[in-house]
């Protein structure tokens, strides 16, 4: 299953509701960030409530499937990129490596949890045809259980420590208020999104 932003303009739209029900009860068992080969992965998030990464973040789930969330490319294509992959077929290669995270503090707190809601937002975008279209710009993993905890991925990069949009990086939250700050004029939600059904 693979949510194409150009495809998705409201909250309804297939495949997200299919989505959201799909990854309601699945456990996280890993995280991983990508980033591009060779590079030194030297952006570990330890104790803060945003972090930036690269090119996307992939989620292990307990069925054998991994949640992968990524930018994708800026113009025609721009917003962001969901996908659900056999873990098997995510393998480093000479363009892309995959690096464990799931030992950091701020991740650690994902893996082992159920999850219980699934959000999204969305932003108006030039589609670089003469339109300005909503798309999907955010996406949030809450769990269940007696100690919740909550992942915000938005398109975004942190600048000097706050967070604004970008269309070729990503913003990691892990704080709800913090997300929900995330907004501007182009913003028809804030990165925290709106639930899914």
């Amino acid at each position: 299953m693979i949510v194409e932003p150009a495809g998705v303009h409201s909250p309804d739209d297939a495949p997200l509701p299919e989505l959201a029900r799909f990854l309601r009860g699945r456990v996280v068992v890993a995280a991983s960030v990508t980033i591009p080969y060779g590079a030194a992965y030297s952006a570990p998030c330890g104790e803060r409530v945003a972090s930036e990464v690269d090119l996307g973040v992939v989620l292990g789930l307990s069925d054998g499937q991994a949640l992968e969330v990524q930018w994708a490319t800026p113009g025609l294509a721009e917003g962001m990129r969901i996908a659900l992959h056999d873990q098997g077929a995510l393998k480093s290669t000479n363009l892309l490596d995959y690096v464990d995270v799931s030992d950091e503090s701020c991740w650690a707190r994902l893996v082992g949890q159920s999850i219980g809601t699934v959000g999204v937002g969305f932003r108006l975008i030039d589609d670089m045809q003469g339109s300005i279209v909503p798309r999907p710009w955010s996406l949030r993993i809450e769990t269940g259980g007696r100690r919740p905890h909550t992942v915000v991925f938005a398109l975004g990069e942190l600048s000097d420590g706050v967070p604004e949009y970008s269309p070729d990086n990503l913003v990691v939250f892990f704080d709800e208020t913090e997300a929900r700050r995330m907004i501007d004029d182009e913003c028809l939600t804030s990165a925290w999104g709106v639930t899914l059904a």
